[in-house]
């Protein structure tokens, strides 16, 4: 939900360090159809009036701390309406918790979202996904804009 720029950083690290450029080991369970979410009526109603071309970008505030070596990061006034890139809605009151844990032996670095929205979900939402380092990659550029038609 937010990125982080670093080159400096990222350069001069030891091989066991989160700030490095991270490839997904598996495909998270999260956008393009792959999981139906647990929605109330109101948001099932949201979603299919959903205009990918209405798309803004405010996504929260978030707040980081350590607890031992996982890294937690909690985000919480989110003005974006959509949960996904299709047309998921999202209410200003949820609240996504992310937890990043990094395994040495491993070089997995694993990540869980809880997300809890009453106003859209049913339920906590659950999303989890492990990143590979594989040293060489580099930071793309990100294109941020939808594709114009002509």
């Amino acid at each position: 939900m937010r990125s982080v720029d670093c080159p400096d950083i990222v350069e001069n690290v030891s091989a066991i360090n989160l700030f490095r450029i991270w490839v997904p080991a598996n495909v998270p369970n999260t956008g393009s159809g792959r999981i139906e979410f647990p929605l109330t009526d109101a948001a099932l109603s949201v979603r299919s009036a959903w205009d990918p071309a209405n798309d803004p970008s405010p996504m929260g505030y978030s707040v980081g701390r350590w607890d031992g070596d996982t890294l937690i990061v909690e985000t919480s006034h989110i003005s974006y309406p959509y949960f996904d890139d299709l047309g998921t809605p999202q209410s200003d009151s949820m609240r996504v918790t992310e937890t990043f844990d990094l395994d040495a032996e491993s070089g997995l670095l694993s990540w869980t979202a809880e997300i809890v929205d009453p106003a859209s979900f049913t339920e906590t939402v659950v999303l989890e996904i492990a990143w590979l380092w594989i040293p060489g990659n580099e930071r793309k550029s990100l294109n941020c804009a939808l594709p114009v038609s002509d």
